[in-house]
């Protein structure tokens, strides 16, 4: 499991320790799709990072990455 999955499902985990298949599943899905968005804000940062300052511009980006996914 992707990091970035990993650190947006914690919040799930009330459900699973209360056997709240229902809301479990609603928070999975909801975490899946937070994940995949904060993957593709960094993708894009990091390729539209350009010009004499693209790599200060993608650190940056890998700095926000993992500050979301922290």
């Amino acid at each position: 499991m992707p990091p970035a999955y990993a650190a947006v499902a914690v919040p799930c985990l009330k459900f699973a320790q209360a056997k709240d298949w229902k809301n479990l599943a609603k928070c999975v899905v909801n975490a899946g799709s937070q994940a995949t968005d904060i993957y593709n804000q960094f993708v894009r940062c990091w390729y539209n990072a350009s010009g004499w300052l693209k790599w200060l511009k993608r650190v940056f980006c890998v700095a926000r990455l993992i500050i979301r996914i922290a």
